[in-house]
């Protein structure tokens, strides 16, 4: 499946407005960039599921997206905009180069004939942008807020007497990522349970 996808960045980001703090002659803040360019897509995946009984399937999946104009903050030291020189530091938004993300998804269910299941999935990802500060430099840098592994584990019951189901469902997320910064290894753990009361739902 290939598909286009197009989003343009916040009024936040992109008002010229200015924020600023003057301490004693040391000015800081942050500005909006009225310049910034829409976030652009191109999407492509392809996948090969098999479906067996009583809520059983298998999937795994590939993806890529070519992005354009990813938005990133960016902090100067010294900057002047909107006539307002800066001189201890001003945050503001910019547009990267070009960014890739590349993909994989496995997913497993296993459903047994008294409706309880168990479901798994879990997401590889290699993102990267690049920079080009001058005609002649340019840098890569890991895309932005995006974890190289997430994992997702759910069971439930899915088998109700009719009208309603009874879904009680334990839902267990997990999202492990790896920043460097400078000589730090910072681990990005989050873990969050969806419900453990049962949930009534109407068919």
């Amino acid at each position: 499946m290939l598909w286009k996808g197009l989003s343009r960045p916040g009024f936040k980001k992109t008002a010229p407005k200015l924020d600023y703090k003057n301490d004693g002659g040391d000015i800081s803040g942050s500005a909006g960039n009225p310049n910034l360019k829409p976030y652009e897509a191109t999407n492509f995946d392809v996948s090969l599921e098999f479906y067996g009984d009583d809520m059983t399937f298998v999937s795994v999946g590939l993806f890529r997206k070519d992005i354009k104009n990813a938005i990133y903050p960016k902090i100067y030291k010294t900057a002047t905009f909107m006539g307002v020189t800066f001189n201890d530091d001003v945050e503001t938004w910019e547009n990267a180069d070009d960014s890739t993300i590349d993909g994989l998804e496995l997913n497993l269910q296993y459903g047994w004939e008294n409706g309880i299941y168990f479901a798994g999935n879990i997401t590889l990802t290699d993102g990267e942008s690049t920079f080009s500060p001058t005609d002649d430099t340019s840098f890569t840098t890991p895309f932005r807020k995006l974890a190289d592994e997430a994992a997702n584990i759910s069971i439930g019951y899915d088998k109700g007497p009719g009208m309603f189901d009874w879904l009680p469902i334990i839902e267990v997320t997990i999202w492990i990522g790896c920043l460097m910064k400078a000589t730090t290894l910072i681990m990005f753990l989050s873990i969050t349970l969806d419900s453990l009361m049962p949930i009534c739902k109407l068919i």
